[in-house]
């Protein structure tokens, strides 16, 4: 399983939740389906139980990582962030911070690489230093 796919996926998907959308099994399998030219697949089973997995943990330790993006991103309230910025920040900081199962080094790179892809030209920086802040807070090393 290549979960930088499925990170892929999921950050969709927590942006489509914001936009108002239910991000569920028809919107998985159509985010799937057009990443790296999978034309039309739908992701195997694994895959899409790591995607309820991290979008169930998300959800459920946003008000959490919200606190601490927001502790971390000085002048630049929640409110007024890109969608996709906090969508990438959000899953970042669940599974480095939450559930410490990726290290550190790995999932910041991962996020800045969904952000330069993604958002707009100086999100990666954006993206990279509130997480790097996080990461030292917790006085780890990646």
């Amino acid at each position: 399983m290549k979960r930088s796919i499925v990170r892929q996926v999921v950050m969709q998907l927590l942006y489509e939740r914001l936009l108002g959308g239910d991000g569920g099994d028809v919107s998985i399998d159509m985010v799937y389906s057009t990443i790296n030219d999978r034309n039309g697949k739908k992701p195997p089973g694994k895959e899409r139980q790591f995607v309820y997995e991290l979008i169930n943990g998300v959800t459920l330790h946003q008000n959490n990582i919200d606190a601490l993006i927001g502790h971390f991103s000085v002048d630049w309230p929640l409110e007024r962030m890109a969608r996709v910025d906090l969508s990438i920040l959000r899953l970042c900081v669940y599974e480095m911070h939450i559930t410490k199962s990726v290290p550190a080094a790995v999932a910041i790179n991962e996020a800045v690489e969904l952000a330069n892809t993604f958002s707009e030209p100086d999100a990666g920086r954006f993206i990279n230093g509130i997480l790097g802040s996080i990461h030292r807070m917790n006085g780890s090393k990646a």
